[in-house]
């Protein structure tokens, strides 16, 4: 049987050599580890797309479920940040055809080669409208939480507003109101902390998952040159980890975009 020692936060026994708390996800600091990052068991390597899921659970008032982020997630991730480049890879085509239609009328380029070049950017722009019509999209739940704590300062700022001009003329009214909005305010923070929570285990993990693709095509690359694999083989799967690596890039910009927006 492992060895045993107490979690400093909530108390629970736990493995000697854990990273992290498995009932209440407390952070472990350790020499030998680097303590500014959020550790996580992990139950099998993994990387984007594919996600197995493990959990922490609280010991809290109110059990705090910690996954892997869903598949569902990294989609709506990916999907984001794709849409944006889409935005703009559309945007270039449509300038391109413009230039032809100039050519075309100063006598620069033959009808024949402009309508080739007109048809072939007509199909790239179709196709990439298609593949952004399939994208995720949507919001998480701790945008969700950020957005109404946002209207609630801004109600709370307007009643502030109104108190002072005398709009509001009996105290216990604004007194009242004021109470009510922070105390929204209290539980949507309260919200927003364990979201962060989970979030931060997120990073950690896709993170991971960064650094086993790069660990992947390292070892590729000494198999390559140790003739353990042909180039062909080489090639076909530098190709997966490639694009395993491009759509986690995707995913890791935007879910730290989102963490470094949170109040």
């Amino acid at each position: 049987m492992s060895a045993l020692e107490i979690c400093p936060n909530c108390g629970a026994e736990i493995t000697a050599n854990a990273k992290f708390c498995r009932f209440c996800g407390f952070p472990i600091k350790r020499k030998t580890s680097n303590s500014s990052r959020v550790a996580v068991t992990r139950t099998q390597e993994s990387s984007f797309p594919k996600t197995p899921q493990s959990s922490v659970t609280s010991q809290s008032e109110k059990t705090l479920q910690i996954e892997r982020p869903p598949q569902e997630v990294l989609d709506l991730l990916y999907g984001r940040t794709r849409q944006q480049e889409i935005s703009l890879e559309v945007k270039t085509a449509l300038s391109e055809l413009d230039k032809i239609k100039q050519k075309i009328e100063i006598g620069l380029i033959e009808q024949e080669e402009a309508d080739e070049k007109i048809d072939a950017i007509k199909e790239k722009i179709l196709q990439l409208k298609n593949e952004k019509a399939a994208l995720k999209s949507g919001t998480l739940p701790v945008e969700e939480y950020v957005k109404k704590y946002q209207d609630l300062h801004e109600k709370l700022e307007k009643l502030e507003n109104l108190y002072r001009s005398g709009q509001i003329q009996h105290q216990d009214i604004y007194l009242e109101k004021k109470k009510e909005y922070q105390e929204k305010i209290s539980k949507i923070l309260s919200d927003i902390r364990k979201e962060r929570q989970k979030v931060e285990i997120w990073l950690t993990l896709l993170r991971e998952d960064y650094d086993n693709i790069e660990k992947g095509i390292e070892k590729l690359k000494v198999s390559l040159n140790l003739d353990e694999i042909t180039k062909e083989e080489y090639e076909e799967k530098l190709k997966d980890y490639s694009a395993q690596k491009e759509k986690l890039q995707k995913v890791l910009k935007e879910l730290k975009r989102i963490y470094d927006t949170l109040p």
